[in-house]
């Protein structure tokens, strides 16, 4: 089930890391309207992120850790919107929110609230180094200024726009500019109904993405297309002081890619050569505190075609149930 609870013990079960989250939303804005409409209850929405916490917030394996998020000032009353602040801050841990990710979303917001998305996250004290920024391309110049000042990490998804026919990337370029602004920007896969690769796809593509955008090869370079995607990640999550980066005192999460192939036989830099030309199935070794996941491409701890065919037959059941007879 894609419950917070069942995704904890998922990551548990493989001995993965993860923020495990749940995203809440008790609010929808109607087209044109000058009123929110209510669609669920706040408080029980703040229930379950404090029953999420609880539970795996520091969990004791040392590997799962809890981050209450809410999907976005669209669908957030100010009261849930406290709500995430104050859980957050009592449990000190990192929470997320798409912001300013629509070209629209500030006059909807705005028309309704009285202040924009981010205006709205900052007049109540949500703008901190531990919220995590998604998909923020529409800030305006004051914000986008605001939003370095107070140390927001933003986090986007640069190989799942194209798959949505989204131009977050090179409608404003804001992305492009955290970047060379220095920023400590981060990529995730995002995900979706169809399979669109992994974390070394989406380094590619903030390193092709960006630089096109920009017309300029030193916008997001191979090694900051790699930052994205380990110290810069590890930052927004709040555990850049136990993994991100390769040094005494963090714990062995190590990615380990065979260059013995004539790609890399070829070139004289692994690592563009890796961002160009590699994908998920380049990686051999996959390490996490110093346990082995997966060597020589193959996971250690399940089999992965009784895994394949156990999604199957769950597939087949969920279209059975949705459209009996298909």
């Amino acid at each position: 089930a894609n419950t917070a609870d069942a995704l904890a013990q998922a990551a548990l079960d493989l001995g993965m890391r993860i923020r495990v989250s749940r995203w809440g939303a008790d609010i929808m804005i109607p087209a044109n309207s000058p009123e929110f409409k209510k669609i669920a209850d706040t408080q029980e929405q703040a229930n379950d992120w404090l029953a999420l916490m609880e539970t795996w917030n520091d969990h004791v394996s040392g590997l799962i850790g809890g981050m209450p998020s809410v999907m976005g000032a669209f669908g957030s009353s100010d009261e849930q919107l406290i709500a995430l602040r104050d859980i957050a801050h009592q449990f000190q841990s990192p929470y997320a929110t798409h912001l300013a990710p629509l070209r629209n979303e500030r006059e909807a917001v705005m028309r309704v609230f009285g202040r924009s998305p981010i205006e709205r996250f900052d007049h109540l004290g949500l703008l901190t180094d531990r919220l995590l920024a998604v998909h923020t391309a529409y800030a305006s110049e004051t914000e986008y200024q605001r939003l370095i000042a107070t140390g927001v990490n933003i986090c986007h998804s640069p190989a799942h726009y194209g798959m949505l026919g989204e131009a977050t990337n090179s409608e404003t370029k804001q992305i492009a500019r955290f970047l060379q602004d220095g920023v400590p920007v981060s990529s995730s896969t995002d995900g979706d109904i169809s399979f669109i690769g992994g974390m070394p796809e989406a380094l590619r593509a903030a390193h092709l993405h960006h630089n096109e955008a920009t017309n300029d090869n030193t916008t997001c370079p191979p090694t900051l297309a790699l930052r994205t995607g380990t110290i810069h990640g590890a930052k927004a999550l709040g555990w850049r002081d136990k993994i991100g980066s390769i040094e005494a005192g963090k714990q062995a999460d190590l990615v380990l890619i065979n260059i013995d192939d004539w790609r890399y036989q070829l070139g004289n830099h692994p690592l563009r050569t890796f961002l160009v030309t590699g994908s998920s199935a380049d990686v051999d070794t996959v390490i996490v505190a110093g346990k082995i996941l997966l060597q020589q491409g193959r996971s250690t701890e399940f089999n992965e075609r009784e895994l394949l065919n156990d999604y199957r037959k769950a597939v087949a059941s969920a279209r059975q149930r949705i459209r009996p007879g298909s």
